[in-house]
């Protein structure tokens, strides 16, 4: 009997903040070509798409709120088109409080569920971090490494940045980064894709991820 592998779950954290408005469209038709894609090859994954800002101008949004959960772990193939009426930037950028939040969801809807799922979780900024209250660079970046440690594979894109930099400041692993131009950004969002594949190859070849342990009896 084939061995049973863990649930895929893709994240994608995407900035929702007011620098992100003169690439709307862009950024609409990137994420629903980037799902479009993972549709025809991982249906069965689970995807959550969380865009985040402080929230201080969101129509939609009770104000002051940081996560917005556009796709809330839905089955890949049953994910709906992203519209303007999702996606409406506005305010500032708490990126560490924004991943923080997301990371802690994703926790709790597991938590009572013995085997864990395998996360890719794709970050997507312009601008960096100016609007955080709870989480730091220091917090997140140990919060990042001890997410990697447990399996999950973490990416960062970011533009007017140096995202190497800003990427392995927040614990996130060499080679996990990438530096976008903001007219390119449908294509940039489109390259995700071959990061998701990747991981996706890796999920469906059973071999343990970086950082999990052989299941136990318990574990099962």
């Amino acid at each position: 009997m084939a061995k049973k592998l863990p649930e895929f779950h893709v994240v994608f954290v995407l900035d929702r903040s007011g620098s992100m408005g003169s690439l709307q469209e862009k950024t609409i038709d990137g994420v629903n070509e980037y799902v479009s894609g993972l549709k025809k090859t991982d249906g069965d994954a689970k995807f959550t798409l969380a865009s985040f800002s402080d929230g201080s101008s969101w129509g939609s949004v009770k104000n002051g709120d940081t996560v917005k959960y556009i796709v809330d772990g839905t089955v890949m193939a049953d994910v709906r088109d992203l519209t303007k009426e999702d996606y409406d930037p506005a305010g500032g950028t708490p990126l560490y409080d924004a991943i923080g939040i997301v990371v802690d969801k994703i926790e709790a809807d597991y938590a009572t569920k013995k085997k864990k799922p395998r996360v890719l979780m794709m970050i997507m900024t312009d601008g960096l971090e100016n609007a955080s209250k709870k989480h730091t660079k220091e917090s997140i970046s140990t919060l990042i490494k001890r997410k990697e440690e447990e399996g999950w594979q973490v990416g960062y894109m970011g533009a007017n940045q140096d995202a190497w930099a800003v990427a392995s400041s927040i614990g996130i692993r060499k080679g996990n980064s990438l530096n976008y131009n903001t007219t390119e950004i449908r294509e940039t969002i489109v390259q995700a894709n071959l990061v998701t594949s990747d991981a996706r190859r890796a999920h469906s070849s059973a071999v343990m991820w970086p950082g999990e342990r052989p299941e136990t009896k318990d574990s099962k």
